[in-house]
């Protein structure tokens, strides 16, 4: 997988840390349903963020 599907934005790096050890925690379910809860589409929150090297659709041919 290569999508961006979720994220959350911290001001503290100690309670970001902690935060992305209690996620990774969780059963595969239960991150399922954060993501479904926030971006139930899975739609790619990067996109356009950057360009691919390579990718056709932003290739200048």
């Amino acid at each position: 997988m290569n999508r961006l599907v979720w994220f959350e934005e911290s001001d503290d790096i100690t309670i970001a840390i902690g935060r992305e050890k209690q996620i990774k925690a969780w059963r595969r379910k239960w991150k399922i349903n954060l993501v479904k809860a926030k971006n139930g589409d899975w739609a790619d929150l990067a996109a356009g963020w950057y360009e691919i090297e390579g990718d056709s659709e932003s290739s200048s041919e």
